[in-house]
């Protein structure tokens, strides 16, 4: 998601304990470390849509058909594909496609939203930035979500950024067990104290109304807006729905790893590869 002016969170200098750099902060490290290991022609602007194995090294093909070789490679290219309720395909009126977008699709610096109502479906961060940039251009929003709003400083307890809850973890040798423990410490989205304020503040002035508890039961496009109807019973009009329903890794799907799948196979489980303890595909030099 590149949601584009987003409210700043902390100074770029010091901050209190657990708030967060300004990005400009990370711009500038960015930057210098560019500068620190003379990477300023190394850095390049493209998609890499295939990675070939060949003879211990790799090919990355591009996405505009050129190419480049590495002896190791390392992806950190975010999770999956957008994950879609059930209910967008079971969608029977045509509508526009815009009117309808996952997280992943919305830049907001590109859109004008005055007079516009918006549905933003989802309980976490992603979905409390969408709605303070939308209102910042002029819409008013619902924000559902299924469960009720969670604020929390982290999705996850601290315990697992050191040796408390990992050491337990790292013991465990059953890969669909450390499955299930991570979908417990995940357990949904939630937001930072501070974004929930910001939103509590606009639901006071009537520019955003919070639906708890509250599905999409099924949506229709009709008089050129969207007919939502909710578990409860409501009926909401709204001119746009955005998704944050975050996303579904499987590596099996993702046609960047299909070579690597048939020259070097591994173990997947529900969706994830079962790496070496370097986060290494076993076999190659992919991280």
């Amino acid at each position: 998601m590149n949601c584009g002016g987003l409210p700043k969170i902390a100074s770029p200098n010091c901050s209190p304990p657990y708030d967060l750099p300004g990005s400009r902060l990370f711009e500038e490290f960015c930057g210098d470390t560019i500068k620190r290991w003379q990477l300023g022609d190394r850095v390049i602007k493209a998609k890499v849509t295939r990675i070939q194995p060949k003879s211990g090294r790799f090919r990355l093909w591009f996405e505009d058909g050129k190419s480049a070789f590495a002896r190791r490679v390392i992806v950190a290219a975010g999770s999956g594909k957008p994950h879609l309720p059930a209910w967008v395909n079971k969608i029977q009126t045509q509508y526009p496609a815009k009117r309808i977008r996952h997280s992943h699709q919305v830049d907001l610096r590109t859109l004008q939203l005055y007079g516009e109502q918006i549905l933003i479906v989802g309980g976490g961060l992603t979905s409390g930035h969408l709605a303070l940039g939308a209102i910042a251009r002029g819409a008013q929003v619902l924000l559902m979500t299924r469960r009720y709003f969670k604020e929390k400083l982290f999705d996850a307890e601290p315990g697992w950024l050191g040796p408390k809850y990992l050491k337990g973890f790292a013991a465990e040798p059953d890969c669909h067990s450390r499955w299930e423990t991570i979908q417990q410490a995940r357990n949904g989205g939630s937001m930072t104290p501070e974004i929930m304020t910001q939103l509590r503040r606009l639901s006071h002035s009537e520019k955003l109304t919070f639906h708890e508890q509250c599905e999409v039961v099924g949506v229709r496009w009709e008089n050129n807006r969207w007919t939502v109807d909710c578990s409860g019973g409501e009926t909401l009009f709204v001119d746009r729905i955005w998704l944050a329903t975050g996303s579904k890794l499987d590596i099996a799907a993702e046609p960047m790893f299909q070579e690597m799948l048939e020259t070097h196979p591994l173990e997947i489980v529900k969706g994830l590869p079962v790496l070496d303890k370097h986060l290494r595909w076993p076999g190659c030099e992919l991280f």
